[in-house]
């Protein structure tokens, strides 16, 4: 049975006739009055831009919600784009908070105008739940605690962008809206790897020995990428879907290596691996596969090779002198000074956790950066962040979510044993396995605008468990017929 394949079903509807014909002529008197105010043609051309693109999400969910997903991961935010003259447009969260409201709304509506089965809560949906309620509580004790407003606010928007788990699993109502999201989410990275390759060459002066670092959080969604598109060589897939793939991948591991990050480096390599266990486990290992893994491994070994014999060129030389100096600096962390530094921040902040070990220290709570001796509100440790300022209860509620989502995804795959899900459950759990390494040197699962993504990645799992089993319950029902 093809899991992909069924039509969507409960399909957001759009608005009657009668009402779009009324809103038609509200619309061109509108036209009528604006152009009178300005005299131009420019700000009606704007509203008629704006219109279609209302049209073509409206009563959606999940085009709002895509639509979302697709404008955070191109485009940089104000704090580290501005530090480019390459960046001219930035993401601006009034923006996002305004599209997540319109989804939300468009939720609600659907669900007022129609009868629509409300399914039960699991064990995942009050997991999220009790975390989000954590974290309320947090900021609670943030406000009386005398945090300041602003940073108090700050965290809580970002955690709070892990409720978009509920309007992911609960609002989308299109039976293919995972593969969708994996799609979107590969060509965006796509997108935002050319980009960064733009972005580079334009910051390398000539003669530099080295490469310019450029920083932006945007590679970060490389390490969900990548384990995807290496998925296309280890599981079933034709020429065209591994040529498309290739191409891809080419792109996006330029820019994981121009980010310079050490940790996205070892990210990546780790969820590959794991993906190659997800391989081993599906196929039960014959020698002929084992041959088959090991020539992937060499294939993308060359490739990475071949990519940076080429960089190398195109940086007249500067490549490999970079690749090796970041490479030696793992060598020895313990004299890396900003290692050092992250980890006495992590200790000071530890230090004011046990005065509150089950609530922490409250949302906005702040130390003095060991660099600089300013105030911070943020740590090089998404785990650490966490239990700094939500405690024991905090920490612990995400890890609930963590492993049900580990336990949710390795479920599916074992239950069905169609590719394209079994691709999509693998990519997730490597991918999500990557990251959670990377997120023990900064503060990415907690505090950057992509825990928008994390949140529709723990949906889309909890859906296909969902799926799989009703389709278990309905093939149980048959044999008892």
């Amino acid at each position: 049975m093809n899991h992909w394949s069924i039509a969507s079903q409960g399909m957001d509807s759009s608005s009657p006739s009668r009402a779009f014909f009324l809103f038609f002529l509200i619309a061109q008197l509108g036209f009528v009055l604006l152009f009178s105010l300005t005299g131009s043609p420019y700000p009606i051309l704007l509203v008629l831009v704006g219109f279609f693109l209302l049209f073509k999400i409206a009563f959606s969910v999940k085009n709002t919600l895509f639509l979302v997903c697709f404008y955070i991961i191109v485009l940089p935010g104000y704090g580290w784009g501005r530090r480019y003259a390459f960046y001219k447009i930035f993401v601006s969260y009034p923006v996002v908070t305004a599209l997540i409201f319109a989804a939300a709304l468009f939720w609600l509506a659907r669900t007022a105008l129609r009868s629509e089965r409300t399914n039960r809560f699991a064990a995942q949906d009050f997991a999220v739940l009790i975390f989000l309620s954590v974290i309320i509580i947090s900021a609670f004790i943030g406000f009386i605690n005398g945090h300041q407003t602003r940073y108090v606010l700050k965290e809580l928007y970002f955690l709070s962008m892990y409720g978009i788990y509920f309007l992911a699993l609960k609002g989308v109502v299109q039976r293919n809206w995972v593969k969708q999201f994996w799609q979107l989410l590969i060509i965006a990275t796509f997108v935002v790897s050319l980009q960064y390759l733009f972005l580079t060459l334009s910051e390398v002066s000539a003669g530099e020995l080295f490469i310019s670092r450029v920083t932006t959080q945007q590679p970060h969604l490389a390490q969900l990428a990548i384990p995807y598109l290496a998925s296309f060589f280890f599981f079933p897939s034709s020429l065209r879907e591994k040529l498309i793939a290739f191409v891809l991948s080419v792109s996006i591991l330029t820019m994981v290596f121009l980010s310079q990050q050490r940790s996205l480096w070892i990210g990546v390599f780790f969820s590959i691996l794991l993906l190659w266990i997800f391989y081993i486990y599906r196929k039960r290992v014959s020698l002929l596969e084992v041959v088959r893994a090991i020539a992937v491994v060499v294939l993308f070994v060359v490739v990475v090779i071949s990519m940076l014999l080429l960089l190398d060129k195109m940086f007249a030389g500067s490549t490999l002198a970079t690749l090796a100096v970041r490479v030696e600096t793992l060598t020895r962390l313990s004299e890396d000074q900003s290692a050092l530094d992250r980890m006495a921040e992590i200790h000071i902040a530890l230090g004011q956790w046990k005065q509150n070990i089950f609530l922490g220290t409250g949302l906005g709570s702040t130390i003095h950066r060991v660099a600089t001796h300013m105030s911070y509100d943020i740590l090089d440790n998404s785990f650490a962040f966490l239990l700094w300022k939500a405690g024991l209860l905090g920490l612990l509620s995400y890890m609930t979510i963590i492993v049900l989502f580990y336990q949710r995804g390795l479920a599916v795959f074992r239950r069905l044993d169609d590719v394209e899900t079994q691709r999509i459950v693998a990519s997730s759990l490597s991918g999500f396995s990557g990251l959670m390494l990377i997120a023990l040197t900064n503060s990415s699962l907690m505090q950057y605008r992509f825990v928008l993504i994390w949140a529709v990645l723990f949906a889309s799992l909890e859906f296909l468990y969902g799926r799989s089993k009703k389709e278990i319950q309905t093939v149980q029902s048959s044999v008892r017929e």
